[in-house]
């Protein structure tokens, strides 16, 4: 409990101070009133900690949600697993794939080349021209057809 009655509006408190080496002696007058704001705010804390503390204590535990959330994400830890792997097999599928029609590519050209080499003949060499109808009148250093 407190030393001044709260009902009484200001209470004086007197100090006396006496210096032995001196003379001089000082008194110190103060009021003392009494703070009732800072009461309240004390109550106040007490009643929010109170009612929160039971509200923690009197919740019910739900666990049920808790473990459904816990297998929800798991869930869909897996799909995102599994779609990022299917997305990566794509990729490597279209690779794959333009990699091989890149090849086929390739392949029907060097074909065409083949065939239109083989489809169309070779230039032939032209021929040496004969030197023997042109000796047919002298005719004794060339040689003669047999018949």
């Amino acid at each position: 409990m407190s030393d001044y009655d709260p009902n009484q509006p200001s209470v004086t408190e007197v100090r006396t101070t006496v210096d032995p080496l001196g003379p001089t002696t000082e008194v110190k007058r103060t009021e003392v009133r009494a703070n009732s704001a800072a009461w309240w705010a004390v109550g106040l804390v007490g009643i929010v900690l109170i009612a929160a503390v039971t509200y923690v204590i009197t919740r019910p535990a739900d666990t049920t949600n808790s473990q459904a959330a816990i297998a929800a994400a798991t869930q869909q830890a897996q799909t995102q697993a599994a779609t990022q792997a299917a997305q990566s097999a794509a990729a490597q599928a279209q690779s794959a794939a333009q990699g091989a029609a890149q090849g086929a590519g390739a392949a029907t050209q060097a074909a065409a080349d083949r065939a239109r080499m083989q489809s169309t003949p070779a230039p032939q060499p032209a021929a040496p021209a004969d030197t023997s109808t042109q000796d047919q009148g002298g005719g004794s250093s060339g040689s003669q057809p047999q018949q």
